[in-house]
């Protein structure tokens, strides 16, 4: 049985991360069927000034698991100060965590 375990988590696996990732606070709710879906969402920048960001479109969510930890990553549209930026989610599932994805990596 443990073998079954182990082979599941290998073909789960995507891999090592490889990104820069900013924590955030997010806001989120829960469907009727347990869709998990972020509303809104508050970060720190580099002078210490929070920022609230409450237009997030939600294009896919698609559960992850790397290196054995289970995430969430959801790919959104954000609207910051009138500008449109995509970006990602993501929700650490064992830490109970959210982070933002900052720019290609």
């Amino acid at each position: 049985m443990a073998f079954v375990i182990q082979d599941d988590l290998q073909k789960s696996d995507t891999g090592f991360v490889r990104r820069k990732e900013m924590e955030i606070a997010c806001s989120c709710w829960f469907t009727a069927r347990g869709k998990m879906q972020p509303l809104m969402f508050k970060y720190q920048d580099d002078q210490g000034e929070v920022h609230t960001i409450k237009e997030i479109t939600v294009h896919s969510s698609e559960d992850k698991n790397f290196m054995g930890a289970a995430q969430v990553e959801f790919n959104v549209s954000i609207n910051c100060q009138g500008i449109e930026i995509k970006t990602q989610l993501i929700f650490y599932k064992k830490s109970c965590r959210w982070t933002m994805v900052l720019g290609k990596g």
